[in-house]
Order: C-alpha cells, then sequence, then structure tokens
C-alpha cells in the first residue's frame, strides 16, 4: 500500500506538465518501480542520520530567534492562520539569511594600492619593452607602415637634406 508521501511526485509532475505529457511522465514513473523492483524513498529509510550533504544545504539546528520564538509558542498551543504566516515569513528570512552571500571584509587600502601600482607598472613595462623589442627587430611598423630600418633611412635623408644648404654656406 502507497501513502501520500510516496506519490507526493505524481502530483508535482501534474501541475507542472499539463496533458498528455504528464500522464505519459506519470505512466513512465509507474512502469519502472515494479519492473526494478524499487520502491519510492521515504525519509524513514534514513534510519534517523541526517540527509547526505549532496542533496541540498544543510542548515543549522539553532534558528533565528523569531524562529525560535514561533517554535516556543507551537509548542504550548496551536497557531492561528495569521501567526503560522508570521512563522513561515520568519523561516523563511532566517533561510535566505543562511543562503546570502556575505560582503568580504573591509581591507585597507594602505597595503593593497602599493601591491596593484606595483604589479600596473610591471605589466606595462613587460608591454613596452615587448614592443621596443619587435621593433628593434624590425617585426613592427610605425604610423607610416615603416620598419626601423626604413625609419632610420628617411629620417637620414630628410637630416642630409637639411644640412645640405648649410654646407654649402660655409
Amino acid at each position: 500500500m502507497q501513502t501520500g508521501v510516496d506519490c507526493a511526485w505524481r502530483t508535482r509532475v501534474t501541475s507542472f506538465y499539463e496533458g498528455a505529457e504528464a500522464a505519459a511522465i506519470a505512466e513512465r514513473g509507474a512502469q519502472v518501480a515494479p519492473q526494478s523492483g524499487a520502491r519510492p524513498f521515504r525519509f524513514e529509510d534514513l534510519n534517523g542520520k541526517p540527509e547526505p550533504a549532496s542533496w541540498g544545504p544543510v542548515y543549522h539546528k539553532t534558528a533565528s530567534a523569531k524562529v525560535e520564538k514561533w517554535r516556543m509558542t507551537a509548542k504550548g498551543r496551536e497557531l492561528s492562520d495569521a501567526e503560522k504566516r508570521d512563522y513561515g515569513a520568519a523561516v523563511g528570512e532566517w533561510i535566505k539569511g543562511l543562503n546570502s552571500i556575505k560582503r568580504a571584509p573591509a581591507v585597507s587600502l594602505k597595503y593593497v594600492m602599493p601591491d596593484y601600482a606595483a604589479k600596473a607598472r610591471a605589466k606595462f613595462a613587460a608591454a613596452a619593452n615587448a614592443d621596443k623589442r619587435a621593433w628593434a627587430l624590425g617585426q613592427s611598423q610605425n604610423a607610416r607602415g615603416e620598419t626601423i630600418a626604413q625609419a632610420y633611412e628617411r629620417a637620414m635623408a630628410e637630416k642630409r637634406a637639411r644640412l645640405k644648404p648649410m654646407r654649402k654656406a660655409a
């Protein structure tokens, strides 16, 4: 005999999928269990052991003060609908707090900036030296599309042209 817990997945399937697709999934699920000899999971199968961590987040046993207040109240008497909503909201806030990503601790820039500046200087110097090496080996070109040898020849020709009138005058 199956209990409501064993069959709960069928209600989720039909609410998530619709029509023939939901019926096909439910049919496949019903056929798999008898053939494999496996039965649906029940929490009693854990024999009181905690759920494995791979199943999802593990929460602390001690809750927030608001949740503990509602737990104590619920032990003493039945909660009203409004109180149940407040209790649920308190649990939700507590779980959001557990799952929230904590901000990194503030660090003094006094110790961080010199390291950053040194890395930036080293990166700039490495890039500049690589450019100088490529230029010296004739692997790169300037804005005019000349290699270093071509730029040197052009500069010397301009210099000779500039100095020619001065030599004649002397």
